[in-house]
Formats: structure tokens, C-alpha cells, sequence
């Protein structure tokens, strides 16, 4: 198949040379027929080249399909071996299994009977072993209790002469210490008596003083009943006298309102009377202002032609400072009335009126 394949390259490259060459050569040509003759002919020659690479195909995939059909019997018959190979593997392990389960059982009943054998025979051993060693144990017991039994004797006749010395020297001490004792006991006796004696007079003191306390005791609860009876008495007081408190508390408090009340009306009507006469006065000083400036005016104009034209001086309009003052020096000198009097004479001797012209002019 490889030589098929590689003479079948060496021809196709030599064919497509050819039609490489041939169409340099179709290139030249320049009639119309000769060149439609040398395409039919490379069209050919370019069919005959697709249908070798076509037939080469086909016989591919025919191969191809022979040996995939080769492949899959192969397949199905390496799976059916597979499967009776498995199948002899599975009954040999089990019939291996069985007789090493065989032989692991019979290798077992051995070890345990001779595990066994070997038990039995240490056992003797070891209750031949224990029992030497307790009969060696009891001897070596008996002579050490022997020895310890006289070792305890002689500590004890031992200690028997030394305890009964310490018993003589301890009778002998604590004799003396019982004669002190009783020494002691007979001091006490003597001590108790005297206060056996001073307590008797003591309690007999205490009962008189207690005598006493309890007339004392019932002079005080005498005295107080007596003051109990008493607060009674002023608490009974004190509650009526509270409840008056509080009645005439009530009543002054009422009273207290009342009067706030009346106040309040008082105080109102005091703010309108107030406000009325605020109100007249400044109406009052509204006309009176108004009326005043018409007089003052009325003044200027005539004071102008007393000087312009009866005196012929040059006459200068007062500031409203100036007037301020010749008002409140009019007003220390008399009433409006005199003033008037006053100034109508001035007017008429004419000597009045060149020295008021004169304190115009200078202000």
C-alpha cells in the first residue's frame, strides 16, 4: 500500500506539472478556437487527475470500512476471551480460596491444641515453682517471727524498767502538785465565801434598789396615763382647730379670688380711663398745638412788619429754639392771659415792641 501510495504522489505531481506547464503554454496562444481546444483538452486532463484522486478515495474508504469491520469482530472476539478468561480467573481464586481456608483451619486446630499442651505445661510449672517458694517463704517467716518474738520481749522488759522509773518520778511530781492543789482549793473556798457573802449583801441592796424602781415605775406609768389622756386632748383640739383652719382657709381663699377678681376689673377699668384721657389730651394738645402755631405765625408776620415797614430794619425769621425760650420765659413771667395785657401795652407805647423786634432780630 505504501509503493501504491507513493507511485500514486510520483503521477499525480507529474500530472499536475503538466497542466501547470500547459497553462503557461495556453497563456501565448491567442486564437480563439485553438485556445478553446487547449482548455477542453487541460479540462480534461484536470478530470482525469480528480478522478484518480477520487478513485483512490473510494478505495480508501473501502479499506477502511473492511478493516473496521476486521476491528470490530476482533473487538468482540478479544471481549468474549476476556469474558472465559474471567470467568477461569474467578473459579480459580475459589478453589484457591477454598483450600487455603482448608489448610488456615487445619493450621489453626494445631496452634490452638498446641497452644493448649504448652498452657498445661507452664501451669504445672508454675504450681511447682510457687509451691517451693511458699514452703521456703514460710520457713524464712517462722525464723524472722522467732527472731522479731524475742527482740519484742527483751524491748519490753526494757521498757517496763524504764517506764516504771518514770512512774515513780511522775507519782512523786504529781503528788506535790495535788498538795498545792488542795492548797489552792482551801484559797479558793475562803475567796468563794467572802463573795458568797458581799454578793448576798449586794442582792439584798439590788432588791430595795428594785423595790424603789418599781414605785418609780408606777409613778411614771401614773404620770404617763396622765399625758397620754392629755395628748388626746390636744390632738382632739388640733383636729378641730385643723378643721377650722381649713374652713376659714377655704373662705380666705375665696375671698382672696373675689378680690383678685374685682382688682383685675379695677386695674382694666383704671387702663380705659387711662387711655380715654390719653386720648382727650392729645386731642386736646392736637388743637391747642394747631391753634398755638396759627398765633405764633399770626405773631411773626406782625413782628415782620413792625420792623419792615413801621421801624424799616431788616427782620430775620427766629429759629424754633428761639421761640422754645420766649415761651418758657413767657410762661415764667404770668399766664397767657397777662402776657397778652402785656403785650398789647408794649404795642402801644412802641418802645415794648422795638426792644421785642431787637431780641428777634438778635436771635
Amino acid at each position: 500500500r505504501y509503493e501504491t501510495l507513493q507511485i500514486e504522489a510520483i503521477t499525480s505531481n507529474r500530472k499536475n506539472a503538466a497542466v501547470e506547464m500547459k497553462w503557461s503554454d495556453l497563456a501565448r496562444i491567442n486564437i480563439a478556437q485553438e485556445l478553446a481546444k487547449e482548455l477542453e483538452t487541460q479540462t480534461i486532463s484536470c478530470q482525469a487527475i480528480i478522478d484518480s484522486k477520487d478513485r483512490r478515495i473510494r478505495e480508501f474508504l473501502a479499506e477502511l470500512e473492511e478493516k473496521n469491520f476486521t476491528f470490530v469482530k476482533a473487538m468482540t472476539r478479544a471481549e468474549e476471551d476476556v469474558r472465559k478468561m474471567t470467568k477461569l480467573i474467578t473459579e480459580n481464586v475459589r478453589r484457591q480460596r477454598e483450600v487455603h481456608r482448608g489448610q488456615l483451619k487445619f493450621f489453626e486446630d494445631y496452634l490452638q491444641k498446641d497452644r493448649a499442651d504448652l498452657l498445661a505445661e507452664q501451669k504445672k510449672e508454675l504450681d511447682i515453682l510457687f509451691e517451693q517458694r511458699r514452703q521456703r517463704e514460710e520457713s524464712e517467716f517462722l525464723e524472722q517471727r522467732q527472731e522479731r518474738e524475742k527482740q519484742f520481749h527483751q524491748k519490753n522488759e526494757d521498757l517496763c524498767h524504764r517506764d516504771l522509773d518514770e512512774f515513780n518520778k511522775v507519782k512523786m511530781s504529781l503528788e506535790g502538785s495535788i498538795h498545792e492543789l488542795e492548797q489552792h482549793l482551801e484559797r479558793t473556798m475562803a475567796t468563794y465565801q467572802l463573795n458568797k457573802e458581799k454578793l448576798d449583801y449586794n442582792l439584798q441592796v439590788l432588791a430595795e434598789r428594785n423595790k424603789e424602781h418599781s414605785a418609780i415605775e408606777a409613778s411614771y406609768k401614773t404620770k404617763l396615763s396622765k399625758l397620754r389622756d392629755a395628748k388626746q386632748r390636744i390632738s382632739d383640739k388640733f383636729v378641730k382647730m385643723e378643721t377650722t383652719s381649713r374652713k376659714d382657709n377655704g373662705n380666705l381663699t375665696e375671698e382672696l379670688a373675689r378680690l383678685m377678681q374685682q382688682y383685675r376689673h379695677a386695674l382694666e377699668k383704671t387702663r380705659r380711663f387711662e387711655e380715654q384721657d390719653q386720648k382727650k389730651f392729645s386731642d386736646v394738645w392736637a388743637n391747642n398745638e394747631t391753634e398755638v402755631r396759627g398765633l405764633v405765625e399770626k405773631v411773626l408776620d406782625g413782628d415782620r412788619i413792625i420792623h419792615e415797614q413801621l421801624l424799616g430794619l431788616a427782620w430775620t425769621a427766629p429759629t424754633l429754639d428761639q421761640i422754645q425760650q420766649e415761651i418758657e420765659v413767657m410762661s415764667e413771667a404770668g399766664t397767657v392771659t397777662g402776657k397778652s395785657s402785656t403785650a398789647i401795652v408794649s404795642s402801644e407805647s412802641g418802645h415794648t415792641c422795638g426792644s421785642a423786634g431787637g431780641r428777634f432780630s438778635v436771635g
